[in-house]
Parts: C-alpha cells; structure tokens; sequence
C-alpha cells in the first residue's frame, strides 16, 4: 500500500484496481453500500464508489438478475456497489488483474418476506414497483407472499443465489458470505472481509464504523425485532419468515425453489417446520 497526505489525513492506496460487491436484492445491499461508501473506506483503500445504476437511462437497471451482462469494464480505482448479478455473468465481464469480490447471500425464505414489504410499503416507487405494490395492496397476505415467490424466481434471484454457489474454492479473489453472519458476528466477520479487500484499518475504527451503521441508528432508534414496515430497515433480523410461512407457502416455495435451501445450506432436507 501507498499512502498520501489529503487535507489533514493521510490516504492509503490499496494495491487493488477494483471491488465488486455483488449479491441479490434484500441482502443488506444498501447497509453494506452505505459502509463502503464511507470516508473512513475512501481514506483506507482510495477506492472511490461507482454506482453504475445511476448512470443509467432510467436511474436504475431494468434487467433481470441472472441477464446482467456487462461488456465493458468499470471504472479503475472504484469499489462497484452494489451488483445484483450471478456468478456466470459476474465470471464474464471484463477485470483487472487486481480485484477483489465479495457476494453476500440471505436465505431465500427471508428473501421472499423482505421483498413482500418492500414492495407493499416502503421501497421508492418506479413504474415497476408501482405495478407490483397494487397487487399486494389489492390482495390477502398468503396470496402476496405467493406472488413474490413468483416473482423472485422470474426476476433470476433464487437462480442468482443458487449460482454462487460455483465459485471455485480455489478462487482467492471471491469471498461468499452470508446476510446472517453479518448481522450476527458484525465485527469479527468484518474484520474478515475488510483483510480479503485489502482495507486495513485498526480494530478500534472498524469498530466505531460499524457502531455507525448499526440497525438502531440507520432505523433512528429502533432495536432490532422491533418493526416498522415503512422503513427500508423494517425489522433487522433474520429468520422472520417463521412469522409468515405457513404449510401452503411452504410447499408452493419448495415446488418453485426446488432444492434451493439445501444447495445454499441453509437446511439439510425439505422437513423444516411451519406454522399449521
């Protein structure tokens, strides 16, 4: 690493061209963009952020998740964040010889909930979101729930996800992590993903950057398990899909999901228990 005096502070330059943060929609992207959009990163890596999204005609990519193609590559001297995108178009489009990845998956069962109430109440309205918000309004709970079952496996997410899961383990350049663990071992697991993206800070910085951007602040004061269904940070736990899945959601996911759950580990077989 180089470092350089900015202002007042000294700037470190990671070794690194690039880091792409890759995932699926509801997996903590905008918690994890928010901490690697913070100065402290930009002060420890000099990396900049690239949003490619906002670049695009409409504000934001209209593509399937699984036919997310990019022929070019991004921007040198960016952390790119977040990537909705599987592992073959991710493997396909053009890096540097320095990079790093991280792909943050999330049970898809949580999956399915979170996007049931984003959708229905607080994620930002396009024309898409807006098709989709009336349905669930117009509709009961289990039919809502049945829905986003549908539309997630249309959307290429449940594929996504699944397609991660080739990454080589010989690939030194990717780390997979999951949703759960970071919420559960914040900074341990931190620590963990700051060393393979060559981001070097003191443990008491890393420290103080995550109590940043706890639940509780980014919620404006709400515990995690306390609910606001408003809030893009509506209950900041996993395993909420207990709450909700019923034996009919049940079976209708796993006839849409296949083995989805036991290829990602999240379960061993399909005998999981619902609420009757």
């Amino acid at each position: 690493m180089i470092s350089k005096k900015v202002g007042f502070k000294k700037m470190v330059h990671s070794r690194l061209v690039n880091i792409y943060h890759c995932t699926v929609h509801k997996a903590g992207s905008q918690w994890i963009r928010k901490i690697l959009s913070d100065e402290r990163i930009l002060r420890h890596s000099g990396l900049h952020i690239h949003h490619y999204q906002s670049h695009m005609p409409e504000g934001f990519d209209t593509r399937k998740v699984n036919e997310r193609k990019f022929e070019k590559a991004f921007p040198e001297g960016t952390i790119v964040t977040p990537l909705y995108i599987d592992y073959e178009n991710y493997k396909n489009f053009p890096k540097p010889k320095n990079y790093r990845t991280i792909f943050i998956m999330r049970d898809p069962r949580d999956l399915v909930i979170s996007h049931y109430f984003s959708k229905k109440y607080s994620h930002e309205l396009n024309p898409l979101i807006k098709k989709i918000r009336e349905r669930l309004i117009s509709c009961p709970l289990q039919e809502g729930i049945i829905f986003i079952i549908d539309y997630l496996k249309e959307d290429g997410s449940f594929d996504a996800l699944k397609s991660w899961t080739l990454v080589p383990k010989a690939d030194k350049n990717t780390l997979v992590l999951r949703y759960e663990s970071l919420i559960e071992n914040k900074t341990d697991l931190f620590q963990k993903v700051f060393s393979h993206l060559n981001i070097n800070m003191s443990d008491r910085i890393l420290t103080i950057l995550l109590e940043d951007y706890n639940f509780e602040r980014l919620s404006k004061g709400r515990k995690p398990g306390l609910e606001n269904k408003f809030s893009h940070y509506r209950k900041g736990i996993h395993g909420d899909w207990k709450n909700y899945f019923n034996l009919e959601i049940k079976n209708y996911f796993l006839a849409v999901t296949n083995n989805l759950l036991e290829v990602l580990g999240y379960e061993t077989d399909s005998s999981w228990q619902v609420n009757e």
